[in-house]
């Protein structure tokens, strides 16, 4: 497996970001509202890619949905965090060329078009796919984000991100005056829904 990155997370942040959040990335029916108020807070209708994230990378609370669309022969960014919108960015070259290449001549779509059906299934699917896959050398799994974009011939592509810990390996954790600050190891794996249901893991 490849390890990707160091997590250093703020004891009391952490506390205060779990507690905080109502809608759950791993709940089907969180994720049919944050789809929901997506549409009704976004009317454009040539969109490429629908993205949702959570808020950390341990756990499955909603942060945002960053939607991809094109107009006037450009593509932009914009990201919806469950009270409203921000300003749209011009995407990057390099995201704008990966999104023309991938999705040249595809339909246009409304938010609403981006339907989330099935992902607690096929996140659950993962997580026992994955764990066979590791010799259940690995915990306290979490659906980091979901991504659906639309192709050519109109049908969509899922993927999603599974976030871990390896079993064994502990945090640790240091204070300096009133703050404790906890090291945690965790570890991505991206998934790719394949036409047939089965389920690609990229490590």
């Amino acid at each position: 497996m490849k390890y990707l990155k160091l997590l250093t997370l703020f004891s009391i942040g952490l506390l205060t970001a779990c507690s905080g959040g109502s809608l759950h990335l791993e709940k089907q029916g969180d994720l049919d509202e944050i789809i929901k108020n997506t549409a009704d807070a976004f009317s454009e209708e040539n969109i490429k890619q629908v993205s949702i994230y959570s808020n950390d990378a341990l756990s499955d609370n909603f942060r945002s949905v960053r939607i991809i669309y094109k107009r006037e022969k450009k593509y932009y960014a914009i990201e919806y965090n469950g009270r409203g919108l921000n300003d749209p960015r011009e995407t990057t070259r390099t995201l704008a060329l990966n999104v023309e290449n991938t999705y040249r001549n595809a339909p246009s779509k409304k938010v609403s078009d981006f339907t989330m059906d099935n992902i607690s299934e096929l996140y659950k699917k993962g997580v026992e796919q994955l764990d066979k896959e590791q010799n259940g050398k690995l915990t306290n799994f979490v659906l980091a984000n979901v991504t659906k974009s639309i192709l050519k011939d109109g049908s969509f592509k899922t993927s999603f991100t599974i976030n871990c810990t390896k079993k064994g390996e502990s945090s640790t954790s240091r204070r300096t005056g009133r703050t404790t600050r906890v090291t945690i190891n965790y570890y991505s794996v991206y998934v790719d829904v394949q036409k047939d249901g089965s389920l690609k893991l990229r490590y």
